[in-house]
């Protein structure tokens, strides 16, 4: 199997400290994977994903100021990027084509139910979450939906092996 890429997008970008934590997980895990970033404007954005199409790049994590743009580039929208309005993960299925993921709205989701009390009643809860798109649609999207992201939220949303399933983030 030769080595999985993947990358971060953005403008700016130098700043992401994605590159570090993913190197870090890749070595924890035995994973033969590698993490770039990759500073593109707004009209170098589909010359990015066409990367990501063509299996140079295996996936893509979306940052300022593409994560609304990078919905009209895709060919699949996932209900949590519909839901926030804007994608923070790209991958690409076996047919090549390229889906929009928010991996944020089930994290917060899944974080919301670990703080709240046993047996709240989401519909009748009132909390205040302050943040942009993903906060504002974690709540209701977790009222239905399952407690933890999947394994493919991890390495960028690609498919791991299963030594790295199961793993999730302890509360803080």
């Amino acid at each position: 199997m030769s080595t999985l890429r993947f990358a971060v997008v953005g403008d700016p970008v130098a700043h992401s400290a994605s590159p570090g934590m993913h190197a870090a997980a890749y070595a924890a895990l035995g994973l033969d994977c590698t993490y770039e970033r990759i500073r593109a404007t707004t009209a170098e954005l589909p010359s990015v994903i066409a990367r990501l199409r063509t299996a140079e790049l295996a996936g893509l994590n979306v940052t300022i100021p593409h994560k609304r743009g990078v919905l009209s580039l895709v060919d699949r929208i996932d209900e949590t990027a519909r839901v926030a309005l804007a994608a923070n993960t790209l991958v690409r299925d076996e047919d090549g084509l390229v889906a929009a993921h928010n991996t944020d709205v089930p994290a917060l989701a899944a974080e919301l139910r670990l703080l709240a009390p046993d047996g709240l009643d989401w519909r009748r809860a009132r909390a205040l979450v302050l943040g942009t798109r993903a906060a504002r649609a974690a709540p209701p999207w977790s009222r239905s939906h399952a407690t933890s992201p999947s394994p493919r939220s991890s390495c960028a949303g690609a498919r791991l092996p299963r030594r790295s399933r199961g793993l999730r983030s302890t509360p803080r």
